[in-house]
């Protein structure tokens, strides 16, 4: 939330080709790349709506988050796939004031990049 996403940053470039070619071609390329543009802001809007209200639409344009550290051991097959080192999650967790990773019970990556830390209890 409050973000650019990846699919913000290609609909502004897909929109800035088309309106760039409406701009260099002929007379008739404007009202052509305008309508193309409506139709582009349009689709955007309909597939953020229907994602919003549908949870099975969500499921298929943003990804689950995926669990890093699970009660202090790193999830090594998830920080694989998402090319996240030992380095990068000791990182986030001294940037979070939190020394040892036996003090994590799950930090995961969110599907909107952040990662998200919940420590475990004092008395566990």
């Amino acid at each position: 939330m409050g973000d650019v996403g990846i699919g913000d940053f290609l609909f502004v470039m897909i929109v800035a080709d088309a309106s760039q070619n409406a701009m260099s071609g002929d007379a008739k390329s404007i009202p052509d790349g305008l309508a193309l543009i409506s139709v582009l802001v349009v689709w955007n809007v309909l597939i953020d709506w229907l994602s919003f209200k549908n949870t099975w639409i969500r499921g298929l344009i943003e990804p689950p988050p995926l669990v890093l550290v699970r009660n202090g051991v790193l999830q090594t097959r998830a920080m694989r796939k998402e090319f996240i080192t030992k380095e990068d999650i000791l990182s986030k967790l001294r940037e979070e004031g939190i020394e040892h990773l036996s003090q994590v019970r799950k930090m995961q990556l969110e599907s909107d990049g952040q990662l998200s830390i919940i420590q475990r209890e004092k008395s566990e």
